[in-house]
């Protein structure tokens, strides 16, 4: 029933993790085959194993990429057959609350799994074969125009530099200067402008980001699409055992984040 992927961040002894899980969930009654990613076998490899075994439900044992890499490769496959799991190894933030239980704490998060709680979560689709069960962000080193197309009812032109999508279809962009008509837009849509910085938020449906160059979208830091492209929101979208948590929002003015994922803009667009 139970077919654990483990592929902890880099730093996190993969060997000595599966060995412990291992140990918890034989007297939980959730064992199950384990596989543990290395270079001779990726841990999208061993997610598509599970998949044609026939298990019901795929954990993921590792970060924020592992994660929305399974979540990505079961909406493609079955998304009404298999539910995830998720024990979070070095995950950031959101998915812990998400899940419901701390970082690298085997036991609480296999003792959610043992009690099989399951939520239907909101993804969103950035390509036809690409999902997002966290957040992404995308960057350019230079302010450029932005055009959005909002539930192909609304277009907005403004610049913008930095951007962040949630789970649910909020898009916030970040911008330095306005331009003309920016309040105007942002009236009409009922977004306010805030005190510091030029922020402003978006959200729909489906929304399709456009620029002059092609911009990266990074999810936990890797680039899985180039924009232009066409953000939709899938309701329900994933079957996930959790402790009933509350995803919480994410603001870009987390200045570190903004840094890292700006730095690596401009690495890729050198």
């Amino acid at each position: 029933m139970y077919y654990y992927v483990v592929d902890p961040p880099q730093g996190v002894p993969a060997a000595k993790i599966a060995q412990r899980l291992q140990e918890l969930i034989t007297p939980m009654g959730i064992s199950g085959e384990i596989g543990v990613a290395n270079p001779a076998r990726s841990a999208e490899e061993l997610a598509y194993m599970g998949i044609d075994k026939g298990y019901s439900t795929i954990i993921a044992v590792g970060g924020e990429e592992l994660i929305n890499t399974i979540a990505t490769i079961i909406l493609n496959e079955s998304r009404e057959k298999i539910a995830l799991g998720i024990i979070p190894c070095n995950a950031g933030s959101l998915i812990p609350q998400m899940v419901g239980v701390a970082n690298n704490d085997l036991r609480a998060a296999t003792e959610i799994i043992r009690q099989r709680h399951l939520d239907l979560v909101d993804m969103v689709q950035i390509t036809p074969k690409q999902y997002m069960l966290t957040e992404a962000y995308i960057a350019s080193p230079r302010i450029l125009k932005v055009t959005l197309d909002i539930d192909q009812r609304t277009k907005v032109e403004l610049e913008a530099d930095f951007a962040h999508l949630s789970n649910d279809l909020v898009l916030t962009l970040e911008t330095r200067r306005p331009q003309d008509g920016w309040k105007k837009t942002l009236s009409f849509l009922g977004v306010s402008k805030p005190t510091d910085n030029l922020l402003s938020r978006f959200h729909g449906k489906q929304i399709r980001m456009m620029a002059h160059v092609p911009l990266p979208i990074l999810i936990a830091n890797q680039v899985v699409a180039k924009t232009p492209t066409t953000f939709t929101k899938i309701p329900g979208a994933l079957k996930l055992i959790t402790a009933r948590a509350i995803l919480p929002q994410r603001s870009i003015s987390d200045v570190s984040v903004r840094s890292a994922v700006q730095s690596e803009a401009e690495a890729i667009h050198e």
